[in-house]
């Protein structure tokens, strides 16, 4: 239909900040801007407002009306990886962005207060799991009970919280 169509467009020209896209569907696109930002000498907000503007303008191209009116938004993410990108990209929906700079500090400060939910992968049921057994609400919490938690999961379910954890 429409949409699909649209959204073949859209991710034709989201490969000029990044010929290496990964799709994670029909609408929903990850890029690495590091080399765009470097070449055009803009900041990461520079970047995020001009793929916003892009996107809103070949939606309308194509559709021949305001994005608003055709129900289309654009909301992005910016954060040093994928998972935090996403987490990013819903902060501020729709048609807003979220910028996470690229420092420890300020990553582990985001995911201190980040609610272990916001995190894809964890479901309803870990979640409910995490705040029965160990009390961990929040991301940064992971960290505080890794000891708990490494002693009664499997190593690489551990692993791979202690990286939510530490946002990575």
């Amino acid at each position: 239909g429409e949409y699909s169509h649209v959204s073949k467009q859209i991710m034709k020209v989201l490969e000029g900040f990044d010929p290496h896209i990964k799709r994670a569907g029909i609408d929903e696109a990850y890029l690495d801007v590091t080399d765009y930002m470097k070449k055009h000498d803009m900041t990461p907000t520079q970047v995020a407002d001009k793929i916003r503007s892009t996107v809103e303008n070949t939606t309308v191209t194509f559709l021949q009306h305001p994005t608003p009116a055709a129900g289309l938004t654009c909301s992005c993410g910016v954060a040093p990886n994928r998972r935090l990108a996403k987490i990013c990209s819903d902060i501020r929906k729709p048609n807003g962005h979220y910028i996470l700079p690229p420092s420890r500090d300020a990553i582990l400060h985001f995911v201190s207060t980040l609610p272990i939910r916001k995190v894809n992968g964890i479901g309803r049921v870990s979640e409910r799991m995490l705040q029965h057994v160990y009390g961990v609400t929040q991301c940064g919490q992971l960290l505080e009970h890794r000891a708990a938690i490494c002693a009664s999961l499997r190593p690489l379910t551990w692993k791979w919280l202690m990286g939510v954890g530490l946002g990575l």
